[in-house]
């Protein structure tokens, strides 16, 4: 598969971002759903302050969130997240 390298505008941590794809003549359409995951507040911590989820912790999260996801949607690609960063970004293909 060829690739096509849209720069995106900055979303926030809580936006969707939809693309809709032509090809030429074709109109076979493809379409990508670029969806942002919010690492959930350590339920361990009863004191509520914001201390950091640990690694087994944030895949737990992550995979969960892969697995419960509409299964007519594709994984495609999984972003490293910024340093800090509340959220982290995963990119799906429509079946």
């Amino acid at each position: 598969m060829r690739e096509i390298n849209i720069p995106l505008p900055n979303i926030s941590d809580d936006e969707q971002v939809e693309i809709e794809v032509s090809v030429d003549d074709r109109k076979r359409k493809y379409y990508f759903r670029l969806e942002s995951i919010p690492w959930e507040a350590n339920k361990k911590n009863k004191k509520n302050d914001k201390s950091e989820l640990s690694s087994s912790e944030r895949i737990g999260i992550l995979k969960k969130a892969i697995e419960n996801y509409d299964k007519s949607w594709e994984l495609i690609q999984i972003f490293a997240p910024l340093e800090k960063s509340l959220n982290i970004h995963i990119l799906y293909r429509k079946k």
